[in-house]
């Protein structure tokens, strides 16, 4: 929750400056807001009346307060010491819940049984205790908090710094007489023709509703729809009466569901989704499912792509949907962070992109759940999974297999949504379970209205009345209505708040989310990996990339976003930085927005080409290096006999670069066949021709060499040419 005076906006996690020091925000409520002293060695928890937190705003009793969170991860935790650190977490919020909202008696000195048992269960003094529940609490609730002092220099060489952290309406008046006959009847039809399409008896009895309870009329051009009142229109129990009269002994049930299916909904029923619930953001129940309906392309409307996969996070205690996300990803880890990204870093802006308004108080998002419930899918067992859960103190449990009852809410919204597409589709695009079924035929929407759908759904799911929700002494007696949002807001103020994320725990969840499994190196060009070269210029990276030298050093740490290969990331002491592409280099630039999947196989593409053409390559080369060594056989044979002569080398170089010159003119590569391509052309003749002086000399040396050459020639070349074949071609 979120006070807004005109003049101080406080929201849980904030630090304000009061009369006698800082206090950090722990509970805020339209009643209450708790508060806890920081700096400070003793533990000082205020808890204030809301009208008393505004009065002091308005007086300046309460400020805004420049503080700075100290950073918290710790680097180089073993996953036991995670385990650890997350297991006093929830023995604190235990605590703390069975306290609540009566935080200030913590420091009481009164005799406290929840005290003891934490103390028990922690294997610490009382004073210990007490220092632990300061230290956790006066962080906002970040589990680093708990690293055990101690651990510094002596242990990890001070590696150990902290970074970031129905429907009763009264009497009927709707008899049972033949009109009543003939509505049942026609919803009843309805049902039969599309139960195949997905037509359940829900939906017929809205379209009954809609079709004989409903009017239209013009209201100042605008077309209105108005209802009868609840009085005149029969209820669904009477509808579901009629059309389970319809059938034989089993009633309408064999039309909806398999005997396996009626067998499991015939079981004993010992307890509840919410046994050993304790509030709201306790427990999270997550899972996906494939729509039925086939999707196309949204760049070519009649491209089929198939079904897209619909993940949903439940809160268990009060029912709200804390967490969507549509996508194709199924059964990965990229699906489950989406997921969890949309829940820890509050999705409402997913939400306006398909004009639909998400408040608050109707779609809580934003915390991190003490307890994630998960079926054993591929991506909640991965060793990722697991890690995420430590790294931000998140329980992960498994339900046992083939039991989806025990992710009963998670799967009961699933059908729900299942239900409405397929009533609302009317069989466009919708899989049905016929050999005849039109689904590609017919397939019409994008992604983008499967999302719209889903998030239109969340909106609706959250402020829907739950009849069947187990509502308690107090709820009764509070006039709390059994609405997913109204109960989470009971629970906020009366019970237990989640752990909300605060800015010293964002980067945290931020940097479990990411994945580890590739190996980064850093060299002269920066980080590297497979052919990408990242580099962001700070002074820290330069210093590394200097000190390596010409060598490849490995660089441990390093992170990555599965979606995208623009940019890696890397806590270092405690500050999460991001490392961007060096899009300096041109070929960098052409990977940019490319996600790694497609990377890796264009990386296998490019090693496959080089790999066809190591054949050829060393072919080449041999052919060369053997033309190169027939070239020098060739002239060490027809060299004249004698030594070389190391005098007038100078001369003999430029006398050579001379002839060199008069055999390579512009006036021969402007000849074709002989013919001059410029008309008006001099003789080449002419332009070869030189002073008289120059020709004698140059004439001179000729004859001096002419009888060396000839005594080459004789001395070298025998009278049978037979054996010089492979040196003329003759």
């Amino acid at each position: 929750m979120m006070v807004d005076n005109g003049q101080l906006q406080m929201q849980v996690g904030d630090v304000v400056q009061m009369p006698d020091g800082l206090y950090r925000v722990l509970v805020m409520t339209p009643n209450c807001g708790i508060f806890i002293q920081i700096e400070t060695t003793r533990l000082n928890i205020l808890r204030f009346s809301m009208d008393f937190v505004k009065y002091q705003i308005s007086i300046g009793g309460i400020k805004r307060s420049d503080w700075k969170d100290e950073e918290l991860l710790v680097k180089d935790l073993t996953d036991e010491e995670k385990e650890e650190l997350n297991r006093k977490a929830v023995a604190i919020e235990r605590m703390l819940q069975s306290l609540y909202p009566e935080w200030e008696r913590i420091q009481s000195k009164e005799t406290k049984p929840e005290i003891k048992e934490l103390m028990q269960e922690l294997g610490r003094s009382k004073a210990v205790t007490h220092r632990k529940i300061r230290n956790y609490l006066q962080s906002g609730r970040n589990p680093y908090s708990l690293v055990d002092g101690r651990k510094g220099e002596k242990n990890r060489k001070n590696e150990y710094k902290v970074g970031d952290p129905v429907r009763g309406h009264g009497d009927k008046t709707v008899a049972n007489d033949e009109h009543l006959e003939e509505v049942f009847q026609d919803g009843y039809q309805y049902f039969l023709k599309g139960k195949e399409a997905g037509v359940s008896l829900k939906s017929a009895y809205r379209y009954l509703v809609g079709k004989h309870y409903m009017t239209q009329e013009y209201n100042n051009g605008i077309l209105v729809q108005k209802m009868a009142s609840l009085e005149e229109i029969p209820t669904y129990k009477r509808f579901w009466t009629y059309c389970n009269k319809q059938n034989d002994r089993n009633g309408i049930t064999p039309l909806k569901m398999s005997a396996k299916e009626r067998r499991n909904n015939a079981r004993l029923l010992r307890g509840n989704s919410q046994s050993g619930c304790l509030g709201p953001g306790h427990i999270v129940e997550v899972d996906e499912v494939e729509i039925d309906m086939i999707n196309v392309s949204s760049r070519d409307s009649r491209q089929v792509v198939g079904r897209a996969v619909m993940y949903l996070a439940i809160d268990v205690y009060s029912c709200c949907i804390v967490g969507c996300w549509v996508d194709y990803a199924n059964n990965s880890f990229v699906g489950i962070t989406n997921l969890l990204m949309a829940l820890f870093f509050d999705g409402r802006e997913q939400y306006a992109k398909y004009g639909l308004t998400a408040p608050s108080e109707v779609c809580p998002m934003g915390f991190i759940p003490q307890e994630l419930r998960t079926d054993h899918g591929a991506e909640y067992t991965s060793e990722d999974m697991r890690r995420v859960g430590r790294e931000i103190g998140m329980n992960i449990v498994l339900a046992p297999p083939a039991t989806g009852s025990m992710k009963g809410i998670v799967e009961q919204s699933f059908h729900q949504f299942q239900e409405l597409v397929r009533s609302a589709a009317g069989g466009t695009g919708v899989i049905m379970k016929t050999h005849d079924s039109k689904h590609y035929e017919t397939a019409c929407t994008d992604l983008d209205d499967i999302r719209r759908m889903a998030y239109r759904f969340v909106v609706y799911f959250n402020q829907h009345k739950r009849d069947g929700y187990p509502l308690t002494k107090e709820m009764i007696q509070a006039d709390v209505p059994p609405i997913p949002a109204s109960i989470w807001q009971y629970g906020c103020e009366y019970l237990m708040t989640p752990r909300w994320l605060t800015e010293s725990t964002k980067k945290t969840a931020f940097f479990a989310l990411l994945k580890t499994d590739r190996k980064f190196q850093i060299s002269r060009r920066g980080v590297t990996y497979r052919g990408l070269f990242y580099e962001n210029g700070e002074q820290w990276l330069l210093e590394k990339m200097w000190k390596t030298g010409k060598k490849k050093e490995a660089l441990p740490g390093v992170r990555y976003d599965p979606r995208s290969i623009n940019n890696v990331y890397l806590m270092e002491d405690g500050a999460l930085h991001v490392i961007a592409l060096n899009e300096i280099r041109e070929e960098q630039r052409t990977f940019r927005d490319m996600s790694w999947k497609e990377y890796d196989e264009l990386w296998k593409r490019r090693k496959d080409t080089s790999r066809s053409l190591e054949a050829y390559d060393l072919e080449q080369q041999v052919a060369v290096q053997r033309d190169m060594a027939d070239v020098i056989t060739t002239a060490k044979k027809l060299q004249n006999a004698g030594k070389n002569r190391k005098k007038n080398i100078r001369e003999a170089r430029k006398q050579e670069q001379e002839n060199g010159q008069l055999q390579n003119t512009l006036a021969e590569r402007l000849t074709v066949g002989g013919e001059d391509v410029v008309t008006g052309l001099p003789d080449a003749n002419i332009l070869q021709k030189k002073p008289e002086t120059e020709k004698e000399n140059v004439t001179e040396k000729v004859k001096d060499k002419a009888p060396k050459a000839a005594e080459k020639v004789l001395e070298v070349l025998p009278d049978d040419f037979s054996g010089m074949t492979k040196y003329f071609g003759v």
